[in-house]
């Protein structure tokens, strides 16, 4: 009853708000709905897969030409700067080879907790991981926000519960639920099996990420610079019609100047961005709709990087119009209500 109401409220907070979608809240909403709908034995096994299924895409969503070039170099920096390594006394090539190293160690990680021999390895693995990233990412570091440490925290704390040579309940060939009547046994079958499709949805959806089928956060593409991105600008005259709350994240002294939605979700709503176009293409169409910014507002829209070159495509909605025929073309919820 107490894990059907925590799925029931942080279902209608999600759906309220996409910009509540943080990765570590989906992931929340899956633990509690495993725990709450698999039988006694099973939410281990279904939960160890979906770490898995996490690990795996975070690191695939990484391993391309912009990670390499962007924040992976960042990330190779940061580590190295504390024992007087400077990242421009290593070769162009051997720092491109370096910066891949975090997504192929998370690749690892996932490969070694998926075998019984080498599952403690990929535990000790796991937590030296989250340790990196934290330093990394911490105080002394990047300086990111506190929930992400927070949920680095928590990974490095969860793989060893849920991994750790913990047997899994000895299997005496009787059913994973007691069931008193027909109906309890198909209840329970019925909560078993949406319990697996939950599970199977989280790890084989994010394969569909790149053909546009479905988002980065839900695809665990964390960190992961190579997705669509949109920049959005203002002209100087409309700069005067944004809402005071708006106007302090315009950057730049030229004709157009950039508007930071990123830093302004990150102050005001203490989370990032959510990463999708659509998203962000709302949020300026409602902009541009409460300012009567008209042709005074423009957005750059890219799509995802090439893995292998970084090219992206990219084109330009010169005004609102633009803008809303554009998010006209998305299946749904491309349209702020507020």
């Amino acid at each position: 009853i107490a894990a059907s109401g925590l799925l029931a409220a942080l279902a209608a907070l999600l759906l309220l708000d996409q910009l509540r979608w943080q990765p570590w809240v989906m992931q929340a909403w899956l633990f509690v709905a495993v725990l709450a709908l698999a039988p006694p034995r099973d939410p281990i096994r279904l939960l160890r897969w979906l770490i898995i299924g996490i690990y795996f895409h975070a690191a695939i969503a990484k391993i391309d030409h912009e990670f390499a070039h962007t924040l992976g170099q960042q990330f190779l920096g940061t580590l190295l700067h504390p024992i007087g390594v400077q990242l421009e006394s290593i070769p162009v090539k051997t720092r491109l080879y370096l910066s891949l190293a975090f997504p192929i160690a998370e690749l690892f990680v996932a490969a070694l907790l998926c075998f019984r021999r080498t599952i403690c390895m990929g535990v000790v693995a796991a937590v030296v991981m989250h340790l990196t990233t934290i330093l990394i990412l911490g105080p002394t570091g990047l300086n990111h926000a506190w929930g992400v440490l927070v949920w680095n925290l928590w990974l490095a704390i969860q793989t060893p519960v849920l991994f750790w040579p913990l047997p899994l309940p000895h299997d005496d060939g009787q059913p994973a639920w007691s069931p008193i009547t027909v109906r309890n046994e198909r209840q329970a079958a019925s909560r078993y099996l949406a319990a697996i499709f939950l599970v199977g949805a989280a790890v084989l959806l994010p394969f569909t990420t790149r053909f546009g089928y479905w988002d980065t956060w839900p695809s665990w593409g964390l960190y992961a610079p190579g997705a669509e991105r949109s920049t959005i600008w203002i002209h100087e005259i409309g700069v005067e019609k944004l809402p005071p709350e708006l106007t302090e994240y315009v950057r730049g002294d030229q004709t157009w100047r950039l508007l930071q939605l990123d830093r302004w979700a990150l102050d005001k709503l203490q989370a990032p961005l959510y990463p999708q176009n659509r998203v962000r293409l709302a949020l300026a169409n409602a902009i541009a709709a409460q300012a009567d910014l008209g042709d005074l507002i423009r957005v750059e829209v890219d799509s995802p990087s090439n893995r292998r070159t970084g090219t992206r495509i990219s084109h330009t909605l010169d005004d609102q119009r633009g803008i809303t025929q554009f998010i006209n073309g998305y299946w749904l919820n491309s349209a702020a209500t507020r």
